[in-house]
C-alpha cells in the first residue's frame, strides 16, 4: 500500500511541478499579453486559442486509450500488444491530423463573418493556422507520449512540458514587448509546442530501447479495442473540451471581443484550478489500469474516494482563500480597476468547479477501470445543457452569465451521474461515509475562511503583497483540511463532548 501511494504520490507531484511552472508563466506574462497586444486583439488571441482547442474533437479519446491500454500491456509485459497498440494508433492520428488541417483552412473561410474582427481579419487567420498545424502535426507523436504515460514516467514528460513552456513563453513576451503581433506569438507557440511533444516522443524510443512501430503490428482486433474504449471516452473528451474552450468562444460571438477578453481572464484563473485538480488525477489512469491487470485492484477504492475528497478540498480552499482576499489581487495584477465582473465570474466558476474537482477525480478512476458507459451518456445532456445555458445566459448577464452556465452543469448535470456510479461501484455506505466526512470538513474550512475575513487587509496596489496573502490563506486553510483528515471523527466527538475512551 505504502508503495502504491508513493508512486501515485511521486507523479502528482512532477503533475504539480509543471503545472506550477505554467501557473508562474502565466501570472507574468498574461498581463504583458493583455496590455501589450491591446484588449481587441488580445481577445483574437484567446478565440485562436480556443477555437483550436476544439481540434480535440477529432482524437476520439484514442490517446486515453492508449494510456490505459499499454499499461494494461506493460503490467503483464506483452510486448506485442504495446506495439499493435503504438502502430495502430499512429495510423489512427496520422489520418486525424490531415483531416483536422482540412478542416482548419475551410473554418479560415468563414471566421470573418463569424466575428467582427475588422482589420484583423488576415492576423486572425494565420495565427490560427499555425495553431491549427502545430495540433495536426503533433497527432502522431500522441501514440508514443500516450505510451510514455501508460509506463506511469510522469516525470519526464513534465519535466519537458516545463523547459519547453518556459522557453516558449519567454520569446513570446519578449516579441510582445517589442511590438510583435498574433502570428509571430502562433509560430512560436508552435515550434516550441512541437519541439516538446517530439522530444518526449524520443525518451519514449530511449527509454525502451525498442522500435515498436511497423507494418507487421497493424492489427484490426487491436483498434478495434482501442477504439471500444476511445468512442466511449469520446463525448467525455468532448464535453470536457467544450467546457474548456467553448466559454471566449460564445462570449465573443454574443457579447463581442472586449467582454471575450474579460472572460478569458476569468476563466484562466478557473483553468488554473481545475488543471491543479486534472493534472494529479490524471496519473490515476494508468495506475487503476495496471493494477486492474494484475487483478489487485483492492486497493483502487480507497485512493480514489481520498483522492477525491482531497481535490473538493484543494479546490475549496483556493476559492475561500480569494474570497478572503476580495478583488485587490486582480486590480494589482491586471493593472485596472474596474475588476468586478471579472472576480464575480471567477468565484461563480470555482463555486460549480468545487464539484466539477471531485467528478475529475471519480472519471479518471472509471476511465482506468474502463467503466466509462454511464458517464459518456452523461457527457451527452452536459453538452447539450451548457451549450442552450451559455447562450442564453450570456446574452442576458454578460460574462457572469457565462460563468453561472458552467457552474450549473456542474452542480446539477454532472454532480449526480458521477455519486450513482460512485454508489455501483464503491457501495452506499462507504459513498455515503465519504461524502459525510466531506461536508463536515467542508465546514470547517468555511468557518476558518470567515475568522480570515475579519481580519483587515492592506490596501496595496503590489501584485506580490496579494498573492502572499492569497498563498498564506491557502496553506492555512488546506492545513486545516489535511489535518481533519488525519482526525477520526469518532475521537473528535469525544474530544468536543469530553468523554473517554
Amino acid at each position: 500500500m505504502s508503495m502504491i501511494a508513493g508512486r501515485v504520490r511521486r507523479n502528482v507531484l512532477w503533475n504539480w511541478a509543471a503545472l506550477g511552472t505554467s501557473m508562474v508563466i502565466a501570472f507574468i506574462s498574461t498581463p504583458i499579453l493583455f496590455n501589450g497586444l491591446g484588449e481587441e486583439m488580445y481577445g483574437a488571441w484567446t478565440l485562436v486559442m480556443s477555437i483550436a482547442g476544439y481540434v480535440a474533437f477529432f482524437d476520439l479519446g484514442m490517446r486515453t486509450s492508449v494510456v490505459r491500454g499499454y499499461a494494461e500491456a506493460n503490467a503483464v509485459n506483452d510486448e506485442m500488444r504495446q506495439a499493435r497498440i503504438i502502430t495502430n494508433s499512429l495510423v489512427h492520428f496520422i489520418c486525424v491530423g490531415i483531416l483536422i488541417f482540412a478542416c482548419a483552412l475551410i473554418f479560415t473561410r468563414f471566421s470573418a463573418s463569424l466575428y467582427d474582427l475588422k482589420n484583423y481579419a488576415f492576423e486572425f487567420n494565420a495565427a490560427f493556422l499555425l495553431i491549427a498545424f502545430k495540433v495536426a502535426a503533433s497527432l502522431p507523436f500522441n501514440s508514443l507520449t500516450g505510451a510514455l504515460l501508460g509506463m506511469e514516467r510522469y516525470d519526464i514528460s513534465c519535466l519537458v512540458q516545463i523547459v519547453f513552456g518556459a522557453l516558449g513563453a519567454f520569446v513570446m513576451v519578449m516579441l510582445v514587448l517589442h511590438g510583435y503581433g498574433i502570428i509571430p506569438l502562433a509560430a512560436i507557440s508552435t515550434v516550441f509546442g512541437l519541439g516538446g511533444i517530439i522530444t518526449m516522443a524520443a525518451c519514449f524510443v530511449w527509454i525502451t530501447r525498442k522500435w515498436q512501430i511497423g507494418l507487421k503490428y497493424l492489427d484490426w482486433e487491436t483498434y478495434k479495442d482501442l477504439a471500444k474504449i476511445g468512442s466511449a471516452f469520446v463525448m467525455i473528451s468532448i464535453s470536457h473540451t467544450v467546457l474548456s474552450v467553448a466559454g471566449p468562444f460564445i462570449v465573443g460571438a454574443v457579447a463581442g471581443l472586449d467582454k471575450a477578453a474579460s472572460f478569458a481572464i476569468a476563466f484562466s484563473l478557473f483553468k488554473y484550478v481545475e488543471s491543479s485538480i486534472q493534472s494529479g488525477a490524471r496519473v490515476l489512469v494508468p495506475f487503476v489500469a495496471r493494477e486492474a491487470a494484475n487483478t489487485s485492484s483492492g486497493d483502487t477504492t480507497d485512493i480514489a474516494l481520498r483522492a477525491a475528497e482531497m481535490a473538493f478540498g484543494v479546490t475549496l480552499s483556493i476559492l475561500v482563500a480569494f474570497c478572503v482576499a476580495g478583488e485587490g489581487f486582480l486590480v494589482a495584477w491586471l493593472n485596472k480597476t474596474s475588476v468586478l465582473e471579472i472576480y464575480q465570474a471567477f468565484i461563480v466558476m470555482t463555486i460549480g468547479g468545487l464539484f466539477n474537482s471531485y467528478t475529475k477525480v471519480v472519471m479518471n478512476v472509471f476511465v482506468g477501470l474502463g467503466k466509462v458507459r454511464a458517464i459518456s451518456v452523461e457527457s451527452v445532456l452536459e453538452l447539450i445543457v451548457f451549450l442552450a445555458g451559455m447562450y442564453i445566459l450570456t446574452e442576458r448577464y454578460g460574462i457572469l452569465g457565462a460563468a453561472l452556465a458552467m457552474a450549473l452543469v456542474f452542480i446539477v448535470v454532472r454532480l449526480p451521474v458521477y455519486l450513482y456510479v460512485m454508489v455501483r461501484q464503491f457501495s452506499l455506505p462507504r459513498t455515503m461515509k465519504s461524502l459525510l466526512l466531506l461536508a463536515l470538513k467542508s465546514l470547517l474550512i468555511c468557518a476558518a475562511g470567515y475568522l480570515l475575513s475579519n481580519i483587515p487587509l492592506p490596501e496595496s496596489k503590489n501584485v506580490f503583497v496579494w498573492l502572499g496573502i492569497c498563498g498564506v490563506c491557502f496553506a492555512f486553510l488546506l492545513g486545516i483540511f489535511c489535518l481533519a483528515s488525519f482526525v477520526r471523527v469518532r475521537s473528535l466527538v469525544r474530544l468536543c463532548t469530553g468523554r473517554r475512551g
